[in-house]
C-alpha cells in the first residue's frame, strides 16, 4: 500500500513537471532563445529569403502551386528555386526546404556523370530531366530548430556545392 501512494505522488508530480513545462514551451512557429541563440522552429521564407539576400542573392517569394510557400531566383546568373515541404494547413509553418537548380544542355547530360557526382559528393544531389539535363537539390531540414547562421551556412554551401557541380558538368556561364 505505501508503493502504490509513493507511486501516485511521483505520478502526480511528473504530470505537474510537464504541464508547467509545456506551458512556458514557445509555440510551433516562434523563435526562441537559448543561451542568446535564436532557434527558428520551422522555415520561414523571411529567413531563408534574409540568408539568401546576406550571400548575394537577388530573390522573391512566391507561392508555389499547392499554396505552399516558394522562394525563385531573379538573378540572371544563378536561377534556382526553394521550395517548402511538410507545411502546416495553413502553408506558413513548413518542416524543410528543398534548393534546386537546373542547367539546359543542348545535348544533356550523361548518366555517367550523375553518379560520379552522387558518388563523390555529400552535399548536393544530383539528378536528371527528360530531357537529360542536370539537376542538383539540397535539403534544409527544420525540424528540431535551428539558428540562422546555420541557414546562412547552409546557403554558403548551395554557392559553393553550385560552383563545384558546374565545373564538374563543364557549364561554362558565356
Amino acid at each position: 500500500m505505501a508503493n502504490s501512494h509513493i507511486f501516485r505522488i511521483g505520478a502526480g508530480l511528473v504530470a505537474a513537471a510537464a504541464a508547467c513545462w509545456l506551458a512556458t514551451a514557445p509555440a510551433m512557429g516562434e523563435e526562441r532563445e537559448t543561451g542568446g541563440r535564436t532557434i527558428l522552429d520551422e522555415a520561414e521564407p523571411d529567413a531563408v529569403l534574409n540568408a539568401l539576400e546576406r550571400a548575394g542573392y537577388e530573390a522573391e517569394i512566391t507561392k508555389a502551386k499547392d499554396g505552399d510557400p516558394k522562394i525563385e531566383s531573379t538573378d540572371d546568373d544563378s536561377p534556382f528555386a526553394v521550395n517548402f515541404y511538410d507545411c502546416n494547413d495553413k502553408h506558413e509553418q513548413c518542416a524543410y526546404v528543398q534548393i534546386t537548380q537546373g542547367w539546359n544542355l543542348k545535348k544533356g547530360l550523361d548518366l555517367a556523370k550523375i553518379d560520379s557526382w552522387n558518388a563523390d559528393n555529400v552535399w548536393g544531389q544530383a539528378y536528371r530531366d527528360d530531357e537529360k539535363d542536370p539537376w542538383l537539390a539540397l535539403v534544409i531540414n527544420f525540424k528540431g530548430g535551428v539558428t540562422p547562421e546555420y541557414v546562412d551556412d547552409m546557403v554558403e554551401w548551395w554557392s559553393v556545392i553550385v560552383d563545384d557541380f558546374e565545373k564538374h558538368i563543364g557549364w561554362d556561364k558565356d
